[in-house]
């Protein structure tokens, strides 16, 4: 969820930045090259900290942290190509 916040303040920062007649194409573009970045970032330390909280001797938390990593890749890509579709 805060991956979408993130996405669409740096979206209209780009589009306050942007210059007359240009295109949605660009605000987008500008908006992934920041806000994608960090995204990336914090989706890529919290998939490895539940990777490594999979390793635990633990079922019931192993479960959770396997099945809430793969929700982690999954919201990234959902981020980076549905929502900002």
């Amino acid at each position: 969820v805060d991956d979408a916040f993130i996405l669409v303040t740096h979206y209209q920062q780009a589009l306050e930045k942007a210059e007359k007649g240009s295109g949605y194409e660009e605000a987008i573009e500008k908006a992934m090259r920041t806000g994608g970045m960090s995204i990336l970032i914090t989706s890529l330390t919290d998939f490895l900290a539940f990777a490594i909280g999979s390793t635990t001797n633990i079922p019931a938390l192993s479960s959770f942290c396997v099945y809430a990593g793969l929700g982690v890749v999954f919201d990234f890509f959902f981020q980076v190509t549905f929502f900002m579709a």
